[in-house]
């Protein structure tokens, strides 16, 4: 199911470039307003510490900062070098491209001590239906606003992402073992601020396997902090580096927040399918929720029922498309899916399931402190946390 999954990938980044427009715009007007307060007479204005927008870096005016805000249009970020998640790829830092980054926690911290600093940037999105229903689902998936990163505040930033995977039997169930997938990553901003940042993390969990990147020193990770091992490695700004992968497999279904029974059934026209889920987790809660049914336009499906959120067929994709914005327990912890398609059973399996659970993940990833290497400066951070479920049923 690689090709759906890479056609959902490709439809949520497009949603988030769409965003960072329009929030670069805001961005724009909300740092006019802020010169257009400020006495004409003040010198280089200088911020106290924190997350307060301090005095222009070395070399960059307020004038051109601000055009730069207005005239760049945010590129989708690339994969970094671990996306692979091969326990065996250490490869280096990838460069970063301005991105659109979807909306996630904002940690930021400083303390009087060693603190560490960081931001993140990942995946939200919304579907692409068909014509006759797009007002609809694009209303239902509408995202949250992405969050543009001020360089002027936090000179890092860290993007912890999560992916749990897994193949599931078309009548519910797991089929084989889950798989947890992690990244750690940081781009420095500033490096006359951040150039040797340094991560101090909560203990890990060892039921997990990990894996540090070769800059970084392994005596320190095994007292849970991140620092590189040689000075002259320290980062380059605005290059993408991943510093710390892990992975898990399990056969426990705990590791499913949800069950998915699919219900097929011939009749003289074709197959009815329904879908019905539960939500089994009570204390997270699931968005951007997009199941695709893979549909050849010669099998003309009709969608019966959708409850909740909107389905549509998408001719251009050739698949049924349900699309539901938020699922948890405060709204109802189940949902039925029904359509007819003039089609046998095997040409609409296998289906996938994706869902984006923001701000946590299953491996426990805490910064405590983030603070310069050398000088133990504190840093403030933004950081971004996310898991992504991707399921795929009757494999």
């Amino acid at each position: 199911m690689d090709s759906h999954e890479e056609k959902l990938h490709q439809m949520i980044e497009q949603s988030k470039i769409n965003e960072a427009r329009e929030m670069a715009k805001k961005k724009q007007l909300e740092l006019a307003k802020l010169r257009a307060s400020q006495p004409k007479d003040s010198g280089s204005g200088s911020g106290s510490g924190g997350s307060g927008g301090g005095g222009m870096p070395a070399g960059i005016s307020s004038s051109s900062f601000q055009e730069s805000m207005s005239t760049s249009a945010p590129a989708v970020v690339p994969e970094a070098p671990w996306a692979n998640h091969s326990m065996n790829d250490d490869s280096g830092p990838a460069p970063l491209k301005p991105g659109a980054p979807k909306k996630g926690m904002m940690l930021g911290k400083k303390k009087p001590g060693d603190v560490f600093a960081g931001m993140g940037m990942g995946l939200g999105g919304e579907s692409a239906p068909a014509e006759e229903a797009a007002g609809a689902a694009a209303q239902v998936m509408e995202a949250p606003a992405p969050v543009i990163v001020n360089p002027l505040s936090d000179p890092v930033k860290v993007d912890i992402d999560e992916q749990i995977k897994a193949k599931l039997e078309v009548e519910g169930g797991l089929s084989g073992e889950v798989e947890v997938m992690g990244d750690f990553k940081v781009t420095v901003l500033d490096t006359s601020k951040a150039d040797l940042v340094c991560f101090k993390l909560a203990p890990q969990d060892q039921a997990f396997k990990y894996k540090v990147h070769p800059n970084l020193n392994k005596a320190s990770h095994a007292a849970n902090t991140l620092e590189v091992r040689d000075a002259t490695k320290a980062y380059r700004a605005n290059m993408e580096a991943p510093l710390l992968k892990w992975r898990l497999t399990s056969a426990s279904e705990d590791y499913l927040p949800i069950t998915l029974s699919c219900w097929p059934s011939q009749t003289a026209e074709g197959t009815t399918i329904v879908l019905e889920y539960e939500f089994t987790a009570k204390d997270i809660v699931l968005e951007d929720i997009h199941i695709v049914f893979p549909c050849p336009p010669s099998g003309r499906p009709s969608i019966v029922s959708a409850e909740p959120g909107e389905a549509v067929y998408d001719a251009g994709n050739q698949q049924v498309h349900w699309a539901i914005g938020q699922i948890d327990s405060s709204e109802g912890t189940s949902g039925t899916l029904e359509f007819t398609a003039a089609a046998d059973t095997a040409s609409l399996l296998p289906y996938t399931f994706t869902a984006v659970r923001r701000g946590q993940t299953k491996c426990p990833m805490e910064i405590l402190e983030c603070y310069h290497q050398e000088r133990k400066d504190a840093l403030t951070y933004h950081l971004n946390k996310s898991s992504t479920y991707i399921f795929t049923v009757g494999a």
